[in-house]
């Protein structure tokens, strides 16, 4: 689950294939945002909040209106599920992180797959931007790598 940038929202994710927008002050339902057909495992809000992301068993990423909950976008690419979405801070890019041991990078403003980042062995199930948009880091059960937003790795050691 995540709150929107303002903190008025929260939204989660369920076994019921839903996203759930809640306003964080009354605790009531805003949006039920249904899933096509799948279990979404993570969400995230666009940094201006207007957008919300989803992933889940259907190897795909979807984008919603936040205010409306229409869907505006899907992403394709991944091969396995999608364990882990981020927009970046500048709103430019998302990220994704899969169980096919890849995470990849998007286009926020037309879907398009800009990256894909591959160095993984096992799922990835963690994704984050830096603060200033230019750094993504990738997380498995034993590992953390950081890349440029170029694709470069940046070895990260103990």
């Amino acid at each position: 689950m995540v709150f929107s940038p303002d903190g008025k929202q929260l939204a989660s994710t369920g076994w019921d294939q839903t996203i759930r927008v809640w306003d964080a002050v009354t605790g009531q339902v805003i949006h039920v945002i249904r899933g096509k057909n799948t279990h979404l495992e993570c969400v995230a809000f666009s940094p201006d909040g207007k957008r919300i992301a989803g992933g889940g068993n259907d190897n795909m990423i979807t984008i919603w209106d936040a205010s409306t909950a229409a869907e505006l976008l899907t992403l394709k690419g991944h091969s396995s599920f999608v364990y882990g979405v981020a927009f970046s801070p500048d709103g430019r890019w998302i990220a994704s992180a899969s169980w096919d041991h890849t995470a990849k990078v998007w286009d926020a403003s037309t879907g398009q797959e800009f990256r894909a980042l591959r160095g993984h062995t096992g799922y990835v199930s963690n994704v984050a931007f830096s603060p200033d948009s230019r750094w993504i880091a990738t997380g498995t059960h034993d590992q953390v790598k950081m890349w440029n937003i170029s694709g470069t790795l940046v070895e990260l050691t103990d």
